[in-house]
């Protein structure tokens, strides 16, 4: 690397996994992927502060506390949805491959048979419309209750808030 890049290369901290955000904050796939990891979300100014201290500085001071992902990151990660069952059934905004991956770090379940509870959930739905952007997610109480439909948003503002209770009820 050249001078100038090794100048502003700062050495990775050794204990930290760290998202950096801008304001305002914008629901990216990688900013839901590190909250539903547990990871440190930082303003950028964490690294403008590391940059002139010539090495990372912790990052407590400058979490994003307007979501929950520092009570994410205090449990593991892991927990926002802990103990659901999820279905996707029918459209998403996020890749299919990556919302799964994101729902499973989350700490939910993947239902099975998709394909047969979408076909019930269609059933139960006819006559009802429902906008593009609300695409049903179907959630199952960790009781084992019946399933509900959500929209996908919800669910994602769920991982952004480390967690709901609206998702049972």
């Amino acid at each position: 690397p050249s001078r100038s890049a090794q100048a502003a290369t700062l050495p990775a901290p050794e204990c930290y996994s760290i998202c950096v955000t801008a304001e305002p904050i914008k629901r990216t796939l990688k900013l839901l992927q590190a909250a539903a990891q547990g990871h440190f979300v930082v303003h950028e100014q964490w690294l403008l502060a590391s940059l002139a201290a010539k090495a990372c500085v912790p990052p407590e001071a400058y979490e994003v506390r307007s979501h929950g992902f520092k009570r994410s990151r205090e449990a593991g990660g892991g927990c926002a949805l802990a103990g659901l069952r999820i279905a996707v059934v029918g459209c998403t905004r996020v890749p299919l491959a990556d919302l799964k991956r994101l729902l499973t770090a989350s700490g939910a379940g993947l239902a099975g048979d998709e394909e047969e509870l979408s076909q019930q959930h269609k059933q139960q739905q006819q006559g009802r419309s429902m906008r593009s952007d609300q695409c049903p997610i179907l959630v199952q109480t960790r009781r084992g209750g019946v399933w509900r439909a959500h929209t996908e948003s919800a669910v994602l503002d769920c991982i952004l808030s480390g967690g709901c209770v609206n998702l049972l009820e």
